[in-house]
């Protein structure tokens, strides 16, 4: 991740400039909530500039577990969730115009290109009533690539410190992926069918434009993709930085 974030950096100091004009900045309320939002800028004109945003969400993990009681074929028993944990990173390369010809100070329009790579972690046991057991340790991987358009506008103050506001949207075309290690015991074939019929169903009726197929694979795995995701892309950011 962070080779091909160096090597974009080093393309973009590669580019012919009207002015020698770079800044680099971070948000305060995401750096805050303890999540890394670095972002780099290169004029490149009077009205253009480049700029790659380099956003982390170090992974974090849920103390203790949760616990419900739920009906599963013919039985009832208690589902537990533990382990729970979280983390990934986008990265946006973007083409910012700014309208009054003095970049990187002004208004400016931005379409992006966005990649983004997010995984998570849980832990389910399900203990029925007749001693029913279902232990699966679960890996998720959910990443897309997709673009869109934003807005913003950005002051420098003495030529030397920058505060910046943008916002934008678009779509991305995305896969979920799920690995996992699964021991049953006491668990009829006919409920896994049961279980992978009534996932299917939820896909085909709530989730558009996917490959719409769930397979549990093996007696000691529970592997299964969904593609072609078309997913919603928001971005919106107040940052502070230097200007060199």
């Amino acid at each position: 991740m962070f080779r091909i974030l160096l090597g974009l950096i080093l393309s973009f100091s590669t580019l012919p400039l009207l002015a020698q004009q770079n800044v680099i900045k971070l948000a305060p309320g995401k750096l805050a909530a303890g999540n890394l939002a670095l972002t780099y800028e290169r004029v490149i004109s009077d009205n253009g500039s480049l700029s790659i945003d380099l956003h982390s969400l170090f992974r974090r993990e849920v103390d203790g577990n949760l616990a419900e009681m739920i009906d599963w074929g013919n039985s009832t028993g208690e589902l537990n969730l533990s382990n729970l944990g979280a983390g990934g990173f986008t990265l946006t390369p973007s083409y910012r115009y700014y309208f009054g010809g003095k970049a990187p100070s002004g208004f400016f329009l931005t379409p992006f290109v966005r990649y983004f790579h997010y995984g998570a972690t849980v832990d389910i046991l399900y203990e029925g009533a007749d001693q029913e057991l279902v232990d699966l340790d679960s890996r998720f991987r959910f990443r897309g690539l997709g673009g869109g358009l934003g807005l913003g506008f950005q002051f420098l103050i003495a030529d030397k410190v920058s505060v910046e506001w943008h916002a934008g949207g678009g779509a991305a075309l995305a896969g979920l992926r799920h690995n996992g290690d699964l021991q049953t015991q006491n668990v009829l074939p006919e409920d896994i069918q049961a279980f992978e019929d009534e996932m299917n169903a939820y896909i085909e009726e709530n989730i558009p434009f996917t490959n719409k197929r769930i397979d549990l694979i093996g007696d000691n795995s529970a592997d299964f993709r969904i593609p072609g995701l078309l997913w919603p892309l928001f971005r919106s950011s107040i940052t502070v930085g230097y200007a060199f």
